[in-house]
């Protein structure tokens, strides 16, 4: 089944769709789990009811961590209370991309202050952040139209080395 992206998932209700993304929480209640579940273009509450029928799926969830790659199938079901924009993902299956340890190297959500060296180590963890992700996009669309306006007057784009302020490891 193609993947679908959360932004779009709010126009495919009563579907059953594919979602990927990372775990961003997991709350294990009582009669329900739920996953909340990021990809680069937004949030969404994925619900699996706690049940004889979907024990193997119950168990999977309890050992998710933040930040593991998953991908996710069910059905979009509107609903009121949900405030991720008032739909959610029944789960119908689960599959394990990558699991990431129970404990990550940086605080991706702020809640205490990671230094800039140990987010360079980690930036693959660190460009998770939406706010990080937005220095790309306004990059992004800075020099889309640059491009548009060199296009559109008969400019040509070029490429040339880069001049560095020390020499190569190389020495080159």
């Amino acid at each position: 089944m193609e993947r679908t992206l959360i932004r779009n998932a709010g126009k495919r209700i009563g579907d059953l769709i594919t979602l990927k993304g990372f775990v961003q929480t997991v709350r294990n209640q009582k009669a329900v789990q739920f996953i909340i579940l990021r990809d680069h273009t937004g949030l969404i509450q994925v619900v699996a009811e706690r049940s004889e029928e979907n024990k193997i799926i119950n168990e999977l969830i309890e050992t998710l961590t933040r930040e593991s790659a998953i991908e996710v199938t069910g059905v979009v079901v509107g609903n009121p209370n949900v405030k991720l924009g008032q739909i959610e993902v029944q789960l119908k299956s689960l599959h394990f991309a990558s699991v990431s340890d129970a404990t990550l190297p940086i605080d991706l959500f702020g809640k205490t202050e990671t230094d800039v060296d140990k987010r360079l180590d980690w930036r693959f963890l660190d460009l998770r952040q939406p706010e990080n992700q937005l220095i790309f996009s306004i990059q992004t669309t800075v020099e889309m139209a640059m491009r548009e306006f060199w296009i559109s007057n008969g400019f040509v784009e070029i490429h040339t080395p880069k001049i560095m302020g020390r020499p190569s490891e190389g020495g080159a």
